[in-house]
């Protein structure tokens, strides 16, 4: 079973994204906000996992010391390949690079694979504002006037990291960072 572990912000923090995501969905572009029960958050690693109760007491043994990394959003980015992705990036700090590599090393050290876009090297920390759309759409996002958009940079906390499936989102379980 495919499955994201992934960090999940506070709820002011969520709001600011889910504010993204209406601009997205105001100008025809379908936010993941739009169809999809998961809430705003950074995937650190996306692994192929057949023991989730295993994966989620790993997690809780290994993470229990980890605390809230605090996260910048710097940028509108863009994936094309595979399909569109529309995103707000993420800055790597050194605490953020040292939880994604606590991650892969849990990932590896219990014989998971990892999917090639969240291994080292490869992964580009981001929160997904919309997937799936025509290019051309970006037209109509782009408003009128920057003034429309809400202001980068910007400073956001995680509060937990969830691990759900793939790709319906059901979360399997969710461990607080102190």
């Amino acid at each position: 079973m495919a499955v994201a572990i992934d960090l999940i912000f506070s709820d002011l923090d969520e709001d600011l994204i889910r504010d993204w995501w209406s601009l997205c969905d105001a100008a025809g572009v379908a936010s993941i906000g739009a169809d999809s029960a998961q809430p705003p958050h950074v995937t650190l690693s996306v692994l192929d996992c057949d023991d989730t109760d295993l994966l989620l007491a790993t997690l809780g043994a290994r993470l229990d010391d980890q605390h809230s990394p605090t996260l910048m959003l710097t940028h509108i980015g863009l994936f094309v390949r595979p399909g569109t992705v529309l995103y707000l990036g993420v800055s790597i700090t050194d605490e953020l690079f040292q939880l994604h590599e606590r991650i892969t090393d849990i990932g590896i050290e219990l014989g998971i694979h990892i999917w090639e876009h969240y291994r080292p090297g490869i992964w580009t920390p981001h929160t997904t504002l919309a997937r799936g759309f025509e290019f051309e759409a970006l037209h109509d996002l782009l408003p009128s006037s920057v003034d429309d958009l809400p202001d980068l940079p910007v400073k956001i906390r995680a509060e937990a990291v969830s691990v759900a499936t793939i790709p319906d989102g059901i979360e399997l379980g969710r461990l607080r960072l102190s």
